[in-house]
Parts: structure tokens; sequence; C-alpha cells
């Protein structure tokens, strides 16, 4: 009966666990493969709670230190983000367990008029309590995931990450102390119980504290990606702009340039016209318009970028198809494009030789591709990002987080890679 009993608690903590990473932190296996993981740690934890030798079932500090690891590799497996962000939500669900297991415990002995000695030896009421206890935890986990679904996975900037951490490690030392300090004595003194419910809910405090500084964090991070996307589009409007004036100038000017082609021709000065023809060609070599899709912010962003390359010593070779057909949002374009050319003109800069660029900016079978590759030096890529190399941080870093933005507005997927000297950005994002 008492191994029964074991397997339920150990379950439902297994489940609460599960689901207070889910809130948090994105899964990066599918279901199948998260329940075969946690009913592994299942097992282990069940052997190390019921069948271990006397040493490790009388030291609680050791029985919580490996049920920690056998935790933290679970969820380690079953969800992706930094190791930190997932051992400090280990040590959230154990403090948040053993704040439980003494809540229940204490209000109910209060209640009954009864020591918690008595009350553990009453093996139903204590299994019924216990059981009870924490399927309130579980259910509140799950009500958590379930809000959260569609809110963005949780961080912890590195600053943050001891100031976080060290509360809820030491609130739950605290608690073994006490535990291990009672385990012989009748009962729990009304100082401990009191203590153990502040304790949690100063825990509870320092989670919304954290939630609401994270909040803040990512609305600063919006104003500045939204500031950077008004910039880049009114620069790549301005772009167009000049653009077409320049080619009515230039349509302008053509009538002009012919007849006084025709004009040397008439005169049978066919070297005065050839070398006129030659200035002509290095004038307007400028002007060129290299790419022609058939979408007009897409030709500007190209065609400038084109340009700027070229006087930046890079070679960048451009591959379009028609694009007249292309509905993604305007703003989405400009922030998309222009980031990620400006990002690859940025790194090719920083090569001392061998700068290239290779853009591909395509309509097919009703989605929009993207593929920048450019030469780079080494890119650390860690879980699907890049950390800025531009300095102060704090101020830079928003133009690939833009584009991630934009991706996830229009429902498109992205993969990036470094590899033999070249870095490669890809993207697709459907046409609607």
């Amino acid at each position: 009966m008492e191994y029964a009993v074991s397997a339920v608690w150990i379950s439902i903590e297994s489940l609460t666990l599960f689901f207070i990473c889910k809130a948090y932190i994105k899964q990066k296996v599918n279901t199948k493969y998260a329940v075969i993981v946690f009913f592994m740690a299942f097992c282990i934890t069940f052997v190390l709670n019921n069948l271990t030798n006397a040493y490790i079932q009388s030291n609680l500090f050791l029985k919580v230190g490996l049920s920690f690891i056998i935790a933290f590799f679970a969820v380690k497996t079953v969800f992706g983000g930094k190791w930190f962000n997932q051992a400090f939500l280990v040590l959230l669900w154990l403090f948040a367990i053993s704040v439980a297991d003494t809540v229940m415990l204490s209000a109910v002995s209060v209640i009954l008029k009864i020591s918690v000695t008595e009350l553990v030896w009453k093996k139903w009421l204590y299994t019924i309590i216990g059981t009870a206890g924490k399927g309130v935890l579980l259910f509140a986990a799950w009500i958590i995931a379930y809000s959260r679904q569609r809110k963005e996975p949780f961080t912890i900037s590195n600053k943050r990450l001891l100031l976080t951490t060290i509360f809820p490690v030491i609130s739950l030392a605290m608690l073994c102390i006490i535990f291990d300090t009672y385990k012989d004595k009748e009962d729990l003194s009304a100082s401990a119980i009191v203590f153990s419910i502040i304790l949690g809910l100063s825990n509870a405090l320092i989670i919304y504290l954290i939630t609401s500084l994270d909040r803040a964090s990512r609305a600063e991070q919006m104003i500045a990606m939204l500031n950077q996307s008004m910039q880049l589009q009114t620069h790549n409007y301005l772009t167009l702009e000049r653009n077409y004036k320049s080619q009515r100038a230039s349509t302008h000017e053509f009538k002009h340039q012919l007849e006084v082609i025709y004009g040397l021709l008439e005169q049978n000065q066919v070297t005065q016209a050839k070398k006129y023809i030659e200035q002509l060609q290095t004038t307007q070599t400028s002007r060129i318009f290299v790419v022609n899709t058939g979408h007009a912010v897409v030709d500007a962003i190209l065609n400038e970028k084109y340009h700027a390359a070229r006087n930046a010593g890079i070679d960048l070779q451009i591959k379009v198809n028609d694009l007249s057909s292309l509905v993604v949002e305007t703003n989405a374009i400009v922030v998309l494009l222009s980031n990620l050319l400006d990002n690859a003109i940025e790194a090719c800069q920083r090569v001392d030789e061998s700068r290239s660029i290779l853009c591909a900016v395509l309509l097919e079978n009703d989605t929009f591709f993207v593929s920048i590759k450019n030469t780079s030096k080494p890119v650390v890529i860690i879980d699907g990002r890049i950390e800025t190399m531009k300095e102060p941080k704090s101020e830079h870093g928003f133009g690939l987080a833009g584009v991630e933005r934009v991706l996830l507005q229009l429902k498109g997927e992205r993969a990036m890679e470094y590899a033999n000297g070249w870095f490669s950005f890809v993207a697709e994002i459907p046409n609607k």
C-alpha cells in the first residue's frame, strides 16, 4: 500500500513539474518522447524514495539534492532554453512541494487539534491530506500553463539570475532544516508554521516581481524595435522616392543624349560618339537598377543595399523572380530585408578578404522565400540566437529581434547556421 501511495504522489509531482516548465519554457521534443523521459525520471525517483539504503533515507539534504538532479536532467531533455532557467524552475518546483506539504499538514493538524505526528500515524487521513495538497499544486501548475500558452517563453538575464535563484535555494534549505529539527518531536511549533507560510508568500512575490521585470524588459525591446522599424521604413521610402526622381531625370536626359549621339554620327565623328557613349556608361552606372521584381519596395531595398555593398567593396549577388503578386505587409518586408542585409554587410566589413553576400528573394508555391548567405568571422549560435557584437549591448541587438518578431507575426519559419566561414539565414513566410 505504501508503495502505491508513493507512486501516486511521485506521479502527481512529476506532472506538476511538467506543467510548470511548459508554462515558462518551450518544449523541444514531442509528447511521446516527453512521456518516456518523465516516466524514466519517475522510476528513478520511486527507487530513490523507497528502495535505497537507510543512509540515503535518513539524509534529507541528500535526497533533495538527488531529486533535483533527476528532475533537472528530465527537464533538460524535454524542454529547450538555457540551463539556468531550467534549474531555477526545478528549484521552485521542489520548494512548492515542500511548502504545500508543510501547510496542508499543519492546517489539518490545527483544525483537528492533533499533532502532526498523530496525523502522520493516521495513515488513511495522512494519505488523503498529502494527495489533496499535491493535487491542488498540480491544478495550480496546470492553470498557470494553460493561461500562459500564448505568451512568450520565460527567460532570466544572467545578472538577474543570481538574485532570483538565491532566495528559493535558501528557502528550500530552511524548510529542510525545519523538517530535520522537528522530525522527532510531537508537533511543529506555531512559529515554524508561520515561517513556512511567509516563505511561500515571499517566493510567490519574487516570481511576480521577476515576471513584471521581464514584461517591462520586453516592452522596452518592443519600443526599440518599433522605433527601428519606423526608421527603416522611412529610410527605404525616401530611397524609393530618390530613385524614382533619379529615374525621371535620367529619362528626361536620355532624349538630349540621343540627340547629341545622333548629331555626332551625322557628322561622321564616330570616335567622338564612342567616347561620349563611354562617358555616359561611366556616369550612369550608379543609377542602374540591378533588380526588377515587380514589387516597388523590394526593388528599392535590394537596389539600395546593392550599391551600399558595392561601395563597401563587397560582392553582392542577388537572385530574384517575379514578386508582383507578393502580399506580405510592406513594413514586414522592410524590417526583414533591411535588417538581414545590413547585418550581412556589417559582417562582411569585419572580414579582411573574400567579402561576399549571396541573396535570394523568391516567391514560389505561395511562399515568400528569403535566403542571405555571407562571409563572416566565427559566429556562436546558442538556442537559435546570436548575441550582438556591438557595444554597448543594451543599445543594440534589435535587428535580428525585429526579424524574429516579424516571422512570429507572419507565422514564418527560419533557420540559421555558421559553417566554413559562411553565415546563412533562411526564412519562409506564407504569402497571405
